[in-house]
């Protein structure tokens, strides 16, 4: 995605995230044009799950993004590092669906949804990053080597197949984050790209174990949200979290 460096904005007196775009996926001004139009849409975007995106710009040839600086950890390190109680990953993951519900309401769709996108601020609201970026690599990806751009183990099965993907694909991979962050594994973990992506065509995820203790309803919720088909997943966001009764 490109090297990210904390910055301050001397203008406004705030600290900022700034991503610094890598050279071979800015030099296309076409497609640079395409992904401005939808960061503009993912900059109008307010809501307290989305981290805010503030300026798209470019200085002496560098392409860059300032967005909203988190001060917390991803949600990768707070899954893996800490033993949270299971009402604090409840919220996390309702504050991760209500995020979004919002952004595929404005339809836009995030396609790289991940624990590395979600941060987890210090007074514990998740925020999810990097709205607008995954297309960007989409399209360079399509344009240089036909290769599908996104994270294995949390891609749906037409991501993985590169086919044209809507707001279900997103459902797909928020509920393999949901999963991970349950159960502590990938539900759809292999040694191989190649064997992720076939668990993820032909393969059921692994029931929970019992001693888990995990709410049916949050259960049953996350397996309908990792079916193959997109029809017959919860169709947004929204309707996933209601199905869990997070919302």
């Amino acid at each position: 995605m490109g090297e990210v460096y904390l910055a301050q904005d001397s203008k406004l007196d705030r600290k900022v995230a700034l991503k610094i775009l890598p050279p071979a996926v800015a030099a296309n001004e076409d497609r640079m044009n395409r992904f401005v139009r939808e960061a503009k849409s993912a900059a109008a975007l307010n809501h307290p799950n989305i981290a805010h995106i503030y300026e798209i710009g470019e200085a002496e040839g560098i392409h860059f993004i300032a967005m909203e600086f988190v001060e917390g950890v991803t949600l990768r390190e707070k899954i893996h590092s800490e033993r949270l109680e299971l009402p604090k990953l409840i919220r996390h993951l309702q504050h991760a669906a209500e995020g979004l519900a919002k952004a595929h309401a404005a339809g836009i769709v995030h396609r790289d949804l991940k624990p590395e996108n979600i941060m987890v601020s210090s007074d514990g609201h998740a925020k999810i990053l990097d709205f607008g970026l995954a297309k960007l690599l989409a399209d360079a990806g399509a344009a240089t080597s036909g290769a599908v751009v996104g994270t294995p183990f949390y891609m749906s099965p037409e991501q993985c197949l590169g086919e044209p993907l809507d707001t279900r694909s997103d459902v797909y991979s928020l509920g393999a984050m949901f999963y991970e962050m349950l159960s502590g594994h990938q539900p759809f973990g292999a040694e191989t790209v190649s064997g992720v992506i076939n668990r993820h065509l032909s393969e059921p995820p692994a029931p929970f174990a019992e001693s888990l203790g995990i709410p049916r309803r949050v259960s049953m919720g996350i397996m309908h949200a990792l079916a193959k088909d997109p029809d017959d997943r919860p169709q947004t966001a929204t309707e996933l979290a209601r199905q869990m009764q997070l919302v």
